[in-house]
């Protein structure tokens, strides 16, 4: 019983045990899975997170086979599904995709890489193209500057020299009106190329010290006589505390001036223009000033204005427009005020007139002597009367006169100005009798008033009765106890006035347009009070700066190819006084520079200047120019020669570049003569030279004549001429017949076997020189107005110099053309060179007489100093003396050899010929 007892109770523990073992394994169970929940609650979240990482695209989870929108991304079979592996197998999965991903985006970045690179190499060739087109167009502009300066340098070179000689009042007229065309297509040509040089960003501007009233003195000569064409006032109206001495750009300032001028008289036809300065801002340092032109023209509409300032554009811009011009001025003038540091703009109503305004900082400077307007004590209180019938122009004079002190009346026409004159006489008389009769005048009151008028301000032109008149009845009536001084203000400066104004003896010319110090140097010479600074206020001015006198007689290597521009500089040099000797080319020019050099017996041969060109064949002016600075320095020559280049090329950075190679100064074509001798005063050294008899002579002759003898002119039948223009021809020489003759028979001579010559050269693959001789028909024909062949020889020129031309190409068709036409022109001229070579011998044979081996002898005695001396002035007169005689076929043909030596200014060759005739004689 007890074991049984005992046995039942070991029962009862196990089962206990046993429970309570089960009770534990659930409660752990159930731990385990409270803390399972804990650890995988963050797991499950992941999960979802990357899940949703790696289908983040809802269309792409339900194309998705393995994937269940319940239970998330199916596994395969044989994975066990827990948090874990799903977890691992998400991650697999993102890694793919990320790779996936990465690659995708390396092939993207790749492909955009060589996208870009393909973009830029497109970049470059663009930018490539670009520059090589403004390459090509600043090359074009300088050619076309080129060929177009070049015949312009005779226009205007001859003409200049041709108005200084004896002409009638038809030939002047004609002349002096081909001078100002030529002038007028020079600007046009300017404009065009200050343009591109915008375009290119090479304008640069100076920074040199100016006084503003030698600009406004410039200006007022260019702008007043078309102002006085057409009947308008040009009025200068400057206020007081406008600084003068100024730093800046001088030459671009009277650009934008000139060109707003000029477009004021362009388009008005009655009233007046007025220039104003206006200070805006004034310190000791800089001067920040407003200018504006004024006129009482057509005016501009709201949309004519709006297309102003802009490339190319007018206010009118129809076919049958009345008014040129290129439309680049005012977009000019835009571009210069503002790198001034202002700008420019318009005010206008149409039908009412324009105000052009622009605005300009500048430097100041005190190096020049401020003129101080000081007046002497007895004409202080002196009354004045202005006369005009403008009222603008009254209204400034009478403003001038109020800054100076002085108390001015104004008078619209003559005949108010005598009744005021006498009227203001009779109240003076008066006042003097009170006065007499012992009546005390107030203290302290101003008696300037009561005054008679001391000076008249008298404009010329005046309707109903002029300025000459009404000075005239001044002085010439008997009422008047006092006659006041008279000065006259006019814009003319003609012969006619001067006579005029002759017979009744004025004070003194007052040049519109009328600025303060213009008008206080009149009062100051009217009066007879000596200037502090003395100023060259006189009608006729005269071109030669201070100094030139000091380098006449100078020496000049006058370095050139082109007969006309020898011819020219020739000339103008010689007849100024220079000794000038020519070399056809750089090679010729450095040569005779050392042969100058090294030949120092004769001091004389040494030249004190070099004009250079700087194209040339053989050798042009910038090598040249290389040779002898490098032979300068080589034999340590410290007083370097000036050399100076001369050239139709006008384009921005030829001035830079020829300075670099070691030339001292530029002067371009067609040539200026006050530039040229602007720069010769500024690079030869003054000293006493002696001067060229042919100057000592001219001299001489217009001390004794007063004028020059006139040169009798070939009689020239223009009807021969079939096929050439003569009109054109002679405007290209200015009219000078002989010189025109001359040319249509070089050109003759020349030219009889040019065409082979040109095949000649394309056979012997000579290209340069095939171009070089299409070149040069295509230039002298143009001269002598053979336009037909002119033509051609240009289009064969451009075929010769152009990137597809080779060997193979074939020319014979141009060829072909360029030979008929130039074959034709020389038919015509061959007429014409007869007739006239006939003409020569029978006047000849008419007067001459037979002529001997002795007189031959002193002949070429007498012409070979001459030679010597590269004059080819008296070589010409040597060589008519002898040509008036008969000589032997064989001396004449020689003769012939020596004209066209010296018509060539082959002074060298032609001295060869003489000496070999007086040894053989």
């Amino acid at each position: 019983m007890l074991e049984d007892l005992e046995v039942e109770e070991e029962k009862e523990e196990l089962l206990a045990a046993i429970v309570l073992g089960v009770i534990t394994s659930i409660a752990g169970v159930l731990g385990v899975l409270l803390l399972s929940k804990q650890i995988t609650k963050p797991l499950v979240k992941l999960t979802e997170k990357v899940s949703r990482s790696v289908f983040h695209d809802s269309e792409e989870k339900e194309q998705d086979a393995k994937f269940d929108k319940r239970q998330g991304y199916k596994l395969e079979p044989n994975i066990e599904r827990n948090e874990i592996n799903v977890l691992e197998k998400y991650f697999d999965i993102m890694f793919a995709r990320i790779q996936e991903y990465t690659q995708s985006l390396e092939e993207k970045v790749l492909q955009r890489t060589e996208e870009l690179e393909a973009t830029k190499a497109s970049l470059i060739i663009a930018k490539d193209s670009a520059e090589a087109a403004t390459r090509a167009k600043s090359d074009f502009l300088a050619n076309m500057s080129h060929e177009i300066r070049t015949p312009m340098n005779a226009v205007i070179g001859l003409s200049h020299l041709a108005l200084k000689t004896e002409l009638s009042p038809k030939q002047k007229d004609y002349i002096s009106k081909v001078y100002l065309s030529a002038q007028s297509l020079l600007g046009i040509i300017n404009d065009i190329l200050d343009f591109s040089k915008i375009e290119a960003g090479k304008l640069n501007m100076e920074s040199v010290e100016f006084d503003l009233g030698d600009v406004l003195s410039n200006l007022g000569s260019l702008v007043i006589l078309k102002a006085q064409e057409k009947g308008v006032e040009l009025i200068f109206e400057i206020e007081s505390d406008v600084p003068t001495a100024l730093k800046g750009d001088p030459l671009r300032l009277g650009q934008i001036l000139l060109n707003l001028a000029n477009n004021a008289v362009k388009f008005t036809d009655q009233g007046e223009i007025t220039l104003s300065i206006t200070p805006l801002q004034v310190d000791s340092e800089t001067a920040f000033i407003r200018f504006a032109v004024k006129d009482t023209g057509i005016g501009l509409t709201e949309e004519q204005r709006g297309k102003l300032f802009q490339s190319f554009q007018q206010a009118d811009a129809s076919t049958t427009r009345k008014y040129g011009g290129t439309g680049l001025g005012l977009t000019i003038s835009k571009k210069l005020s503002e790198m001034m540091g202002g700008e420019i703009g318009v005010d206008s109503i149409s039908g009412q007139g324009s105000t052009f305004w622009f605005t300009a900082k500048f430097g100041r400077h005190d190096k020049v002597a401020k003129s101080l307007l000081v007046l002497p004590e007895d004409i202080k209180e002196m009354r004045m009367l202005v006369v005009d019938d403008n009222e603008a122009s009254r209204q400034v004079l009478k403003s001038y006169l109020g800054q100076l002190g002085f108390d001015a009346d104004t008078a619209s026409s003559g005949k108010e100005a005598l009744k005021m004159i006498k009227a203001q006489a009779i109240s003076s008389t008066q006042k003097d009798q009170v006065g007499l009769s012992g009546q005390k005048e107030q203290v302290g009151s101003t008696n300037q008033s009561q005054q008679p008028y001391g000076l008249v301000f008298m404009d010329w032109q005046m309707p109903v009765m002029d300025g000459i008149e009404t000075a005239r009845q001044i002085q010439h009536d008997s009422e008047l106890t006092k006659i006041p001084k008279i000065v006259m203000v006019t814009a003319n400066g003609s012969e006619d006035l001067m006579m005029q104004a002759k017979q009744i003896s004025l004070d003194g010319f007052l040049i519109k347009p009328v600025t303060q110090s213009l008008l206080f140097d009149s009062i100051m010479n009217a009066f007879g009070k000596a200037l502090d600074k003395k100023i060259d206020r006189s009608i006729n001015k005269s071109e030669f700066l201070n100094g030139f006198d000091d380098i006449r007689g100078a020496r000049l290597l006058l370095v050139e190819d082109n007969e006309i521009n020898q011819q020219l500089a020739i000339e103008l040099l010689s007849e100024e006084g220079f000794f000038v000797d020519v070399a056809d080319n750089g090679k010729i020019g450095f040569e005779k520079y050392r042969a100058s050099v090294e030949n120092i017996q004769t001091e004389q041969n040494k030249y004190d200047v070099v004009l250079m060109d700087l194209m040339m064949p053989v050798m042009d002016g910038r090598t040249s120019t290389k040779e002898i600075r490098s032979y300068e320095k080589e034999f340590g020559i410290v007083d370097e020669i000036p050399i100076i280049a001369m050239t139709a090329d006008a384009m921005s950075g030829v001035r830079e570049d020829v300075l670099n190679i070691g030339m001292n100064d530029y002067v371009t074509k067609p040539i200026e003569p006050s530039e040229v001798f602007k720069s010769l005063v500024k690079w030869i050294k003054p000293v006493k030279r002696s001067l060229p008899d042919e100057y000592l002579s001219k001299i001489e002759a217009k001390a004794k004549n007063g004028v020059g003898l006139a040169s009798l002119e070939p009689e020239l039948n223009l009807s021969l001429l079939e096929g050439i223009n003569t009109e054109l021809g002679l405007s290209r020489v200015s009219g000078n017949k002989k010189l025109y003759l001359n040319l249509l028979t070089k050109f003759h001579r020349d030219n009889q076997d040019t065409t082979i010559k040109i095949q000649d050269a394309i056979k012997q693959k000579d290209q340069e020189l095939a171009v070089r001789l299409a070149h040069t028909v295509k230039g002298v024909a143009g001269t002598i107005g053979a336009t037909d062949l002119q033509s051609i020889g240009a289009e064969l020129e451009a075929t010769l110099k152009s990137d597809g031309y080779t060997q193979d190409t074939n020319l014979a068709p141009l060829i072909d053309r360029f030979d008929a036409a130039l074959r034709k022109t020389l038919e015509v001229l061959f007429s014409v060179v007869s007739a006239n070579s006939g003409q020569k011998e029978e006047q000849s044979k008419e007067g001459s007489k037979q002529g001997d081996s002795p007189q031959f002898v002193e002949f070429m005695k007498k012409l070979e100093p001459a030679l010597q001396k590269k004059k080819p002035k008296p070589c010409k007169e040597i060589m008519e003396e002898i040509n008036a005689f008969n000589w032997s076929v064989e001396i004449k043909s020689k003769l012939q050899e020596l004209d066209r030596l010296i018509g060539k200014y082959k002074f060298k060759e032609a001295l060869e010929i003489v000496e070999k005739l007086s040894s053989n004689i």
